[in-house]
């Protein structure tokens, strides 16, 4: 019983990277006028950065639950924070707009190693009792 409780740190942190992913989507659209206005975009290519990742998910999506399921959930999900925390730490530093349209697209990627890791991790680290409960904060 304690070893199945001993877990739940892990599961929080799992938790805490899905959170982590998610606030990066939507660091992008609140600054979309600032980044457009900086690099001199139209406001449709402005929105083009903004939807990157939604892009990446829409064809790359099969792709990413493939590598992890070759890779594994715990690296798929080591190499999607790794990747998230790099592009989203670069971005600001950005010389032009495709540097940027880039760092996006691996930001995207790192999301979506998380997001399709994330899952099964948790639901591999808590116990058959508490796996509902588990996935429920992960859906949450």
């Amino acid at each position: 019983m304690s070893a199945e409780r001993n877990r739940w740190p892990a599961i929080g942190a799992v938790v805490l990277a899905g959170f982590a992913a998610a606030a990066q989507i939507g660091k992008v659209p609140a600054a979309m006028t600032t980044i457009a206005a900086e690099f001199d975009l139209s406001l449709a290519t402005a929105a083009l950065v903004v939807s990157l990742g939604a892009l990446l998910a829409g064809l790359g999506g099969l792709a990413i639950g493939l590598a992890v399921a070759r890779l594994g959930v715990r690296r798929g999900l080591l190499g999607g924070l790794c990747l998230g925390v790099a592009a989203a730490a670069i971005a600001p530093l950005a010389p032009s707009e495709h540097t940027l349209f880039a760092l996006r697209i691996l930001e995207g990627a790192g999301f979506l190693l998380i997001v399709v890791s994330g899952p099964s991790l948790v639901a591999t680290l808590a116990a058959p009792a508490e796996r509902s409960f588990a996935m429920g904060i992960w859906g949450c």
